[in-house]
This record gives C-alpha cells, sequence and structure tokens, in this order.
C-alpha cells in the first residue's frame, strides 16, 4: 500500500471521527429530545436509549482507532505478525457489542413497546445486522491474517 493510500486514508479517519464526536456532543442528544417530544409515550426511554447511542458511537470509534493502529502496522510492513491479532479482536469485540445493542433497543421497542417509528426500528435494524455481518466478515479476515502470519513465518524460516 503506498503511503499516499495510507495518508488519504488516514485524512478519511479523522473526518469519520470528526463526524463521531459530533453525533456524541450534538446530534444524539437532540435526537432523543426531539423523539421524546415527538412520543410521549416512550420519552422515558430519552435517556437510556440516548446513553446506548453514545456507547454504539464509542465502539465505532474504536473500530476507526483500531484501523489506524493497522494501517500504522501496515506502513511498517509489520502487519502479518501476532502482534496485529489483539488490534483485530477488538474491531471485532466492537462489533459485536455495537451490534447486541443495536439489535437490544429494537427487541426493545418491538417485544416490550409494541410499537416503533418506522425509521428508528430500520436504523435499529440495520445496525444490529450491519454489525453482525461486519463481526463475522472479521472473524474471517482475522483467520486469513492468521493464515498470512504463518505462512510469512515459514517463508522467513525458509530463507
Amino acid at each position: 500500500m503506498t503511503t499516499a493510500a495510507i495518508l488519504v486514508l488516514r485524512g478519511l479517519l479523522v473526518l469519520i471521527t470528526a463526524g463521531l464526536l459530533a453525533a456524541q456532543g450534538f446530534l444524539i442528544p437532540s435526537f432523543a429530545a426531539q423523539m421524546a417530544y415527538g412520543y410521549p409515550e416512550v420519552s422515558y426511554l430519552q435517556v437510556p436509549f440516548a446513553v446506548v447511542a453514545v456507547v454504539i458511537v464509542v465502539c465505532a470509534e474504536v473500530v476507526v482507532g483500531c484501523i489506524w493502529l493497522l494501517l500504522s502496522r501496515v506502513r511498517l510492513d509489520r502487519i502479518f505478525d501476532a502482534s496485529a491479532f489483539p488490534i483485530v479482536d477488538a474491531v471485532i469485540a466492537s462489533l459485536l457489542v455495537a451490534a447486541t445493542l443495536f439489535a437490544g433497543m429494537f427487541g426493545y421497542m418491538f417485544i416490550v413497546v409494541g410499537d416503533n417509528n418506522p425509521g428508528v426500528a430500520l436504523i435499529q435494524l440495520a445496525g444490529g445486522i450491519g454489525g453482525f455481518t461486519l463481526a463475522l466478515l472479521m472473524l474471517v479476515m482475522r483467520s486469513l491474517l492468521q493464515r498470512a502470519t504463518q505462512l510469512q513465518h515459514d517463508l522467513s524460516e525458509v530463507v
């Protein structure tokens, strides 16, 4: 991977992080207040769901930070090293936590409350399915990284 591509990716990660921080500080509290005002029957969920949404954003920030670390390893040509596995494991764990929280919010609104705003339900459902899908994809990528690391190690012993 070229240095230019890594720099562009890092720039995009900075923009994503700025967006995530804006969501944490402004968008989530504002959206939660609007939903509580528009749907007074579930206004008691304003604070708990806002906290869950902030935790989901923190999970996304962890993923962005891990990608930054992995890009550093690629730049230094140290990606095929066993010390990269905990970084990938952190990505998988963050995705699973976020997906579980999305699914939990959807389940609570669908089962307990029995009603859900269609737009919010779609976001919750997409977040849950998307998070679990990405976690499984990262699990496959981790096994490929593990295999490539083993091959790199075997090749270094031969040379």
